[in-house]
């Protein structure tokens, strides 16, 4: 009775054991692939902004450099942030989209008016909750009104 016992147990705690590693490579699994797509968000957006500077602060005015600033953005957004947990990284969400809306307010295309505008006010419903980034932010509003009316 006593070796049955030993040998369910043995069995029981084997399957215990599969169990909790399998879990264990599940998270880790999981959490390496929100990191991925955390890091490819930023990455893209980095590298759109980068293009946005050539259009604006460097005053290329080339309007490849905005629509490239444009699509690495959106690829950003699309690909990878929206696959993210919006409560944990709300800020780079918001980073994003405030991106987007000043780059399509500087477009000036009336196909990105409602993505613009939709994004403008995202931003601004969230911006008290990130001071460092308040300024900025209340900045893409305004300019995308200005540019949308």
């Amino acid at each position: 009775v006593l070796t049955i016992g030993g040998i369910v147990i043995a069995i029981a705690g084997y399957f215990i054991y599969v169990i909790i590693l399998e879990k264990i490579k599940e998270a880790a699994t999981k959490a390496a692939d929100e990191r991925m797509e955390y890091s490819s968000a930023l990455i893209f957006t980095q590298i759109g902004y980068e293009y946005w500077y050539d259009y604006s602060i460097r005053q290329t005015r080339d309007m490849n450099d905005l629509n490239q600033a444009i699509n690495l953005t959106e690829i950003a957004y699309s690909r990878y942030a929206k696959n993210l947990d919006e409560r944990k990284y709300e800020r780079l969400i918001c980073s994003i989209k405030n991106n987007l809306a000043y780059y399509y307010a500087a477009r000036q295309s009336p196909n990105d008016r409602p993505i613009a505008k939709e994004f403008a006010d995202y931003i601004e419903k969230r911006a008290s909750k990130y001071p460092e980034d308040r300024a900025e932010w209340i900045d893409t509003v305004k300019f995308v009104r200005q540019q949308y009316p």
